[in-house]
């Protein structure tokens, strides 16, 4: 046997080592999430073991590749948005109980992106065709923010976002323009398990079927037609329940942080099945009335944070080997 992944995984464990997430602060993307998580994690308590093999860190690269992929098919569809500096300044933020030096860009738009001076942005402008390309599409050629100039127009992807009053920071995938109006977007790439999971609603109407979704994949649970064969049974649920899917609690409440700090009122999410490629998409509208009671939320889980209070375990989560918190690494801290 020789030594060709042995090299690489080890090559994905020292990436592993490097790329440690900034947890000072409340991300979007897991703040629908178990709060006792999201309270560990912000307030620095490392679990007793962390899972870092190789497989995790391809599935995240899985991520980071789709995104791009789909920020080069918006931007040469012609619906990829943009903005225009109109000012820049240095400013030192104080977030997450840290000091962060930050580029402070204001746009056209009249929003405000808070960069890193060394990060980099994907400037509008016109594109060699003959430059590198990949899937006959051409690359971005990216600057760092610090290059940047007013009156540069620069594509809306990987956006950051910086909520000093809630603490809440991160990026956005990308912005997009549906007949001329700005919609954020957000891209999951699902496991053939987890896609056909869409068409669970475990929240609310089926909580039962996520305990026995493979007894339903000889009939649908849905309409009662019978699957001939299992491989049938998510092109069955695309064609005839397209409008069925149920948008997981977790991503709405992350998008719903999107629009409110974007100060955008429409959004949505783009699954990618990664066994078949296909795509399903949900659409989510901004609502106010859940934006505030995030907003209570985040104020709760600071008071907590601050006052060394761990939140309790949510009801329905059944136990330390049970789904979720069999999959998290710190179920040992949580259920001792």
């Amino acid at each position: 046997m020789n030594d060709f992944m042995k090299n690489i995984d080890s090559e994905l464990r020292r990436k592993a080592d490097d790329s440690d997430r900034d947890h000072s602060y409340l991300h979007p993307s897991v703040f629908g999430g178990c709060p006792v998580e999201i309270w560990m994690k912000t307030s620095g308590i490392k679990p007793d073991v962390v899972s870092q093999k190789p497989q995790d860190t391809r599935v995240f690269d899985e991520g980071h590749f789709l995104h791009l992929r789909y920020q080069l098919y918006t931007r040469n569809a012609g619906i990829l948005a943009k903005d225009k500096i109109v000012s820049h300044s240095r400013e030192k933020i104080e977030f997450g109980g840290k000091i962060h030096d930050k580029l402070v860009i204001t746009g056209a738009s009249g929003r405000t992106y808070p960069y890193d001076a060394e990060e980099l942005l994907w400037p509008a402008t016109d594109v060699d065709p003959c430059g590198p390309k990949v899937a006959e599409m051409l690359l971005p050629e990216y600057t760092a923010a610090h290059q940047m100039h007013v009156g540069d127009e620069f594509w809306l992807v990987e956006i950051p976002l910086m909520d000093t009053e809630h603490h809440f920071g991160g990026h956005a995938d990308l912005i997009c323009l549906d007949r001329e109006e700005e919609i954020v977007v957000d891209f999951k790439s699902k496991s053939e398990f987890t896609f056909a999971r869409l068409w669970y609603n475990y929240d609310e109407r089926n909580s039962y079927q996520m305990r026995a979704m493979d007894k339903h994949l000889a009939t649908c649970h849905i309409c009662g037609e019978t699957m001939k064969e299992s491989k049938v049974f998510i092109p069955h649920l695309e064609s005839k329940h397209p409008d069925w899917t149920h948008v997981d609690r977790t991503y709405k409440i992350q998008l719903q942080i999107y629009m409110w700090l974007l100060n955008i009122n429409r959004s949505i999410l783009v699954h990618e099945n990664k066994s078949s490629q296909a795509v399903h998409v949900q659409e989510v509208e901004r609502d106010e009335e859940l934006i505030e009671r995030i907003k209570r939320n985040a104020k709760v889980m600071l008071q907590k944070i601050q006052d060394r209070e761990k939140p309790a375990i949510p009801n329905e989560y059944g136990g330390r080997t049970k789904f979720p918190c069999g999959w998290c690494d710190y179920s040992s801290k949580c259920w001792s």
